[in-house]
């Protein structure tokens, strides 16, 4: 069993019996739901909800590190409205003069919307803001968010927390192609080539991933373990070489031939 906390007391001196998380929802879940750590590497299961944090028992564990990501799957927001902490964000991207902003956790129309308006209000209508399909509600409401998103950010590792590592394939292959239909750019993050962390080749696994997303439709890849690779440009340049192969095995005029039809 594990306590997950809020209490800023054990931001930096966590224990084995007790997590810091940086995160208000936790207070808002209930008996037997799920608090995921690191993409799903750790899950947890709600016991009880105390005053500032919450007793779990672990379902599934494994190493914890510092600062990985925490996902609780299904909780209902009930406000549009932004935090003072995004709305900061925003004006700091739109001083900085950025072309996209990602937009998390968008659930409906009606949220995308009123962040659409607030970075209008701040004179950022020139910026692009892409929707991030991060979970199940997201996707199951996609038709009525496509229509007002200038583009999508296909979140894999966080999505299949909650339809499933088996199904994540699925949710990809409804994201792109409805994407597609209507013209609106992709970006997909899978941690592709994750091995090449501390390897020169990625697996054979890795390579056929990043290559059927490319086959899939989408417009860009998220690789995001440039971040922690020594050899960066060489992680680039691979998945370079492999979105290309990925994109030569493509029929463009049928391609081209189906979505006019649609």
């Amino acid at each position: 069993h594990v306590y997950v906390t809020n209490d800023v007391e054990y931001k930096f001196k966590c224990t084995e019996d007790r997590i810091y998380v940086n995160s208000d929802l936790i207070l808002r879940l209930k008996t037997n739901d799920r608090i995921y750590l690191d993409y799903g590497k750790i899950e947890l299961a709600v016991i009880r909800v105390d005053e500032d944090e919450v007793y779990c028992v672990i379902k599934r564990g494994e190493l914890l590190g510092s600062e990985k990501t925490v996902h609780i799957p299904k909780i209902p927001i009930g406000s549009t409205a932004l935090s003072k902490l995004d709305e900061e964000k925003i004006r700091t991207a739109i001083q900085l003069k950025v072309d996209v902003i990602l937009v998390p956790g968008v659930r409906n129309s009606v949220f995308f919307d009123h962040v659409r308006k607030f970075v209008n209000t701040e004179r950022g209508g020139d910026i692009s803001l892409y929707a991030k399909i991060d979970n199940t509600v997201g996707l199951e409401n996609f038709d009525d968010i496509l229509p007002v998103v200038d583009g999508v950010f296909l979140n894999r590792p966080n999505l299949s927390m909650e339809v499933g590592h088996d199904k994540i394939f699925l949710a990809q292959k409804i994201v792109l192609s409805k994407c597609n239909v209507a013209g609106k750019p992709t970006i997909t993050y899978g941690e592709y080539l994750n091995s090449m962390e501390v390897s020169t080749v990625p697996t054979n696994a890795e390579v056929n991933d990043l290559i059927n997303t490319v086959m899939d439709g989408t417009d860009c890849i998220y690789l995001d373990v440039t971040m922690r690779s020594e050899n960066k440009s060489h992680c680039i340049q691979y998945a370079s070489s492999l979105c290309r192969q990925g994109e030569a095995t493509i029929w463009e005029q049928q391609l081209f031939t189906e979505l006019n039809k649609k």
